[in-house]
């Protein structure tokens, strides 16, 4: 009776173990290991929330998703990109 139960359950455990291997391997990581270390303000969206288009980069399409941001677009844009990288984001962020 145990072999017969170890021989059954032998096939899904190897099917589950294998479906699981797959799903993780197509579930896409963590933005949060992906975004910069920047912590926005109370009310303040973050960098990777912003980021839409995830090219490590905020524009001011991106940046008028938040008044905050795009208020202090031009000023936090310190090398007159037109963009805010997460370093002028994170300076603009804890800048009082």
């Amino acid at each position: 009776m145990r072999n017969q139960i170890k021989q059954q359950l032998g096939p899904i455990i190897v099917c589950a173990l294998i479906a699981a291997a797959v799903l993780l391997a197509f579930v896409p990581h963590s933005q949060a290991q992906n975004a910069p270390a920047t912590a926005a303000p109370t009310g303040q969206a973050s960098f990777s929330v912003l980021d839409v288009n995830q090219d490590g980069a905020i524009d001011k399409k991106e940046a008028a998703a938040s008044a905050a941001v795009a208020k202090v677009f031009d000023v936090a844009d310190a090398n007159k990109d037109g963009v805010l990288s997460p370093e002028e984001y994170a300076k603009a962020a804890t800048a009082k």
